[in-house]
């Protein structure tokens, strides 16, 4: 496989990662608010807080990697 062909790869994974983690944090929010309005705040509620939080934070660093694979492939 050449260099090219694996940057390629490795772009349309952290592409695909994003779109995930993109669905993930809509569907966490989603059950939040769901949560939220019917009163019940548990530990369900924060444990859901808190992962969409990661979820949210991890957004720049996959994009951050993408423009980084990005000008790599412009380079080759």
């Amino acid at each position: 496989m050449s260099k090219l062909d694996k940057t390629k790869e490795i772009l349309n994974t952290l592409r695909a990662s994003f779109g995930i983690a993109v669905a993930l944090i809509v569907t966490i929010t989603t059950g939040l608010i769901n949560i939220y309005n019917k009163g019940n705040i548990d530990t369900l509620f924060y444990i859901g807080a808190i992962l969409d939080i990661i979820f949210l934070l991890s957004l720049p660093i996959i994009i951050k990697h993408i423009i980084k694979n990005m000008k790599s492939i412009e380079e080759l």
